[in-house]
């Protein structure tokens, strides 16, 4: 039966979280008691994303195979295991339905059963890069002892699990394994999964760029408090005024520190990116704001080296 479908196909996707969230995964019974004091893996995931009647979420799971694992057939059945695991309603699921988006616009979101629950994601993509030994290593000869081994499975959708597998290529990851969780709402991507695609390159440019912004920001407020402090030390050569003028002086002498620190310190602008649409320009900010931050650190650790 088809799930209700989104009002147009040409609606932009909306995210419901604007940022990536960090979770602490339970850790099943049978790992914690193997190994009690292991720590359980780093699992991060990302703003939902509602396009037609699909929902879709990615997760990066932290990897660490255990070391009998040499081949990338036994890689690929020990992350199936993982994946397969995974408790995404529990990590999502209610987030999903108050979106009230893409899938989960209407009751089809609803898992069977009188509890009000999102359901299981109709399929879990997901691709993995990892450093292994290789057959008949140890380890004690050095880098070249291991390999890296990749695996992907696209579970029912053409192509998921090798478009995330490109993408983990791409940015040179390593010990890692994303998930792509999607929820079908009936209505096929077709034409639109292209547009999808550019759509989410522009929304996480544009989060790269507020993010930039920030530190930015912080960098420079830095500099601008150390650089007042500076200006207003006393000198050693200074008189010292008379002494019924040194509370006068020293509020003075504050106020005026004040005064001096907001007139160094920039006025934060938030500038509207969501008005660029050409990927390139964003990409060309993106450098020219990492560029930026170089130079401000570097100029912030000359300041606080002057100080020491």
């Amino acid at each position: 039966m088809k799930r209700a479908s989104s009002p147009s196909s040409s609606t932009p996707p909306q995210s419901f979280k604007k940022r990536a969230r960090v979770h602490t995964p339970p850790r099943n019974a049978l790992s914690s008691w193997l190994k009690p004091g292991e720590p359980a893996p780093l699992l991060v995931s990302s703003p939902h994303l509602h396009a037609v009647s699909s929902t879709f979420t990615s997760f990066a799971l932290s990897l660490s195979p255990p070391s009998n694992i040499r081949t990338a057939e036994a890689l690929k059945k020990h992350v199936q295991n993982i994946v397969r695991g995974m408790d995404i309603v529990s990590l999502v699921g209610k987030e999903l339905l108050e979106s009230r988006d893409g899938a989960f616009q209407s009751d089809g979101g609803l898992a069977p059963g009188p509890r009000k629950r999102a359901r299981e994601p109709d399929h879990r993509m997901w691709a993995c890069r990892t450093l292994v030994l290789k057959e008949g290593r140890d380890g004690t000869q050095g880098e070249d002892d291991y390999q890296l081994l990749e695996a992907m499975d696209d579970d029912g959708e053409r192509y998921g699990g090798d478009r995330v597998l490109k993408v983990l290529n791409e940015v040179g990851a390593v010990d890692v394994i994303v998930v792509c969780a999607r929820w079908f709402g009936g209505d096929m991507l077709g034409h639109a999964a292209q547009a999808l695609m550019e759509k989410v390159k522009l929304r996480d440019l544009r989060s790269a760029l507020t993010t930039l912004d920030e530190a930015i920001g912080e960098l420079r407020r830095d500099i601008a408090i150390l650089s007042a402090t500076d200006d207003n030390a006393p000198s050693a050569t200074a008189e010292k005024a008379p002494a019924e003028n040194d509370g006068a002086d020293a509020d003075g002498k504050a106020e005026e520190t004040k005064e001096t620190e907001k007139m160094r310190t920039p006025v934060p602008q938030k500038p509207d990116y969501a008005a660029i649409s050409d990927p390139v320009r964003l990409e060309r900010l993106i450098a020219a704001k990492e560029k930026t931050m170089a130079s401000l650190d570097s100029k912030l650790a000359v300041l606080r080296a002057e100080r020491e």
